[in-house]
């Protein structure tokens, strides 16, 4: 959740720190120097390590829905139209069946 806040942060940058680090594992337990080093822009860095970054009551609340799924942009249920973006969302909060994100969708 945080990191779909932090300012700055885009799915290429995220990519590349996620590659030089080890994953998201290593991204959290990397410095900030060490981020800095991979890419991710200060106003982040200083977003990820500030109380801002902590979920808030609704999140949390939102996040225990038995039908609600944060998919990072990591997750294979992420739609791959979305992945392809230079500037696409680092997640989606999906209501309902994350399963069919990338099945055929039809727009009126």
């Amino acid at each position: 959740m945080a990191l779909s806040r932090a300012p700055l942060l885009d799915v290429p940058i995220l990519s590349a720190a996620f590659d030089l680090l080890g994953g998201i594992s290593g991204f959290i337990a990397a410095s900030d120097a060490l981020r800095r080093r991979a890419g991710i822009p200060m106003a982040a860095c200083e977003f990820l390590r500030g109380p801002a970054s902590l979920p808030t009551a609704a999140e949390l609340a939102w996040i225990k829905g038995p039908r609600h799924h944060l998919l990072p942009f990591t997750d294979g249920r992420y739609p791959l139209s979305l992945r392809e973006l230079a500037r696409g969302p680092i997640a989606l909060y999906v209501e309902g069946r994350a399963d069919v994100l990338n099945d055929p969708q039809l727009a009126a």
